[in-house]
């Protein structure tokens, strides 16, 4: 269950699933580098997650008990977040391991401590932001039109 600490702290820019220039192209173990489907992938993941970690704490930024989050990202997407061969019976938590104590905690969306995470300031910004986009704005994220400006 969901504790009332509210903990955060300032981060640099970046969003959701943010990776550093060039990122994408470099080697992994192995020498294999990461295709831009697999990287969005795993964006899309990460932003799943962040929805269930949003949902379990009714929208605050409360630390939350890791299996419920996982509970909760199943119930949610049980496709993406069931375990195999058992998808609809059961959530895989090892789905989520990952992406919550990499990039998601990496680029302070989310803190962790015994096993209980809540999102941040920023994490809770970018869950607003993700609730409002439209499908379609999604996909373009990071793009500008032609008549828009960097800030």
């Amino acid at each position: 269950m969901c504790d009332g600490a509210a903990e955060t702290r300032e981060i640099g820019e970046g969003g959701v699933g943010a990776e550093a220039e060039g990122e994408e192209d470099r080697p992994q173990r192995g020498g294999r580098g990461v295709s831009t489907a697999t990287a969005t992938k795993g964006r899309e993941r990460q932003e799943k997650i962040l929805r269930a970690i949003f949902e379990v704490a009714d929208g605050t930024t409360r630390a939350c008990a890791y299996e419920d989050i996982v509970v909760q990202a199943w119930k949610m997407w049980p496709e993406e977040f069931g375990l195999r061969g058992y998808v609809h019976e059961h959530p895989d938590s090892s789905d989520l391991h990952k992406p919550l104590y990499g990039p998601l905690k990496r680029e302070g969306l989310v803190r962790s401590a015994n096993k209980n995470f809540g999102l941040t300031e920023r994490g809770l910004a970018a869950v607003e932001r993700l609730r409002s986009d439209t499908p379609s704005r999604l996909a373009d994220r990071g793009r500008l039109e032609r008549d828009q400006k960097a800030e």
